[in-house]
């Protein structure tokens, strides 16, 4: 009996010893765990911690179901239902490992970040398999499925891989980033992206996609300026539409109101259009700068500027027509105004007209059946 009060009493004073070193002078502070055992193997404390587990390490704040510190190299895991808090950022995720030395929390399963402002109200939120948070830095890097979301501009960016900057407010991506506008109806893909300033400017790089409800463009190099609803493309950027066919050294795209109203052709321009869909593009037209205007997403007009040469088959003569109606002119300002359904209404030239006008002559005779 003795015996065994002596190895009870020695067993409290080794509790007592070890609970002085879990207090006294550590980096980490226990505001609660249901149970919390401390174990020494190999020179090392190990601090095992289960159940409605939150302490602080460093500058950061954690929670978990269960989690691990190592003393000796500074290091924590933490397992099932993890929340890291620093400032206003919190990051969720199903495991985490924090080397407080660096200062660096490794992430994976589930993982979720949400950056508050100072509101308390969600800017943006990073999704992916794994994420890195470097403290010192200010750094988020997320890889695997990564999704961003910027609540502020209605923006949404998919990607295999992505570093976010808080404190500069930059951001990389790479392997096969997408972003797209909500509220412009507008899609941007390239081969690298980078973006500032809560997606207030974005720039891409490489075999750039830009879709719209109204055009695909291609490019080299796009920087895309979300809060002031313009788009500029330069690297042999060429549009798409159901009609035709455009060229330049650059394009620049505006919008008003979330919608798209006006795209620049500047140096050395070119379109190759039709009137109707699947019809061949037997019109051109080239100059130093061309001019389209929408409204409800159609081209309401076009003005074109410097060295204008152009070329127009109306279809209505191309098939009525023995010899189609055909416009070839030069001139240096050409204006074109359209009608609803997307016919040429008005053409108007200005200064140095030149140029050959083929009008319309007889009908077609129908061959009988």
């Amino acid at each position: 009996m003795k015996r065994l009060l002596a190895i009870f009493l020695i067993l409290i004073s080794i509790t007592i010893v070890l609970s002085n070193e879990l207090v006294e002078d550590k980096s980490y502070r226990i505001i609660n765990s249901d149970k919390v055992v401390l174990n020494k193997h190999h020179e090392k404390y190990i601090l095992n911690m289960n159940g409605n587990v939150h302490f602080f390490y460093g500058q950061i704040e954690f929670y978990c179901d269960k989690g691990t510190i190592v003393e000796l190299n500074e290091t924590a895991k933490l397992f099932k239902n993890v929340v890291v808090k620093k400032d206003t950022l919190t990051i969720k995720s199903d495991y985490a490992f924090y080397n407080n030395i660096e200062e660096v929390v490794q992430f994976s399963g589930n993982v979720v970040a949400y950056d508050y402002d100072l509101n308390n109200k969600i800017k943006r939120e990073f999704q992916a398999d794994t994420l890195i948070y470097n403290r010192k830095l200010e750094e988020i890097i997320a890889s695997n499925n990564v999704v961003a979301l910027e609540y502020t501009e209605n923006m949404k960016a998919t990607t295999g891989y992505m570093e976010y900057h808080r404190n500069d407010g930059y951001g990389f991506m790479k392997l096969n980033p997408v972003i797209e506008n909500r509220k412009d109806s507008l899609t941007i893909r390239a081969e690298k992206m980078e973006y500032f300033a809560d997606f207030d400017k974005v720039v891409a790089m490489f075999n750039t996609h830009t879709k719209l409800t109204e055009a695909d463009i291609f490019s080299n190099f796009l920087i895309y300026y979300s809060e002031e609803g313009k788009a500029v493309y330069t690297g042999d950027p060429r549009i798409e539409t159901d009609l035709g066919i455009g060229q330049a050294q650059t394009f620049n795209l505006l919008f008003v109101e979330n919608n798209l109203s006006h795209v620049e052709f500047i140096d050395e321009c070119r379109l190759d259009f039709a009137f109707e869909e699947n019809k061949e593009l037997n019109n051109w037209l080239t100059a130093e700068k061309i001019d389209i205007f929408f409204e409800d997403k159609k081209p309401v007009s076009m003005l074109a500027e410097t060295n204008v040469i152009y070329q127009i088959i109306s279809e209505e003569e191309n098939e009525n027509s023995k010899d189609y109606s055909k416009n070839d002119s030069a001139s240096r300002k050409l204006e074109i105004i359209f009608t609803e359904d997307n016919e040429i209404e008005e053409i108007r030239q200005f200064d140095n007209i030149q140029g050959n006008y083929v009008f319309k002559s007889a009908k077609r005779n129908k061959k009988k059946e």
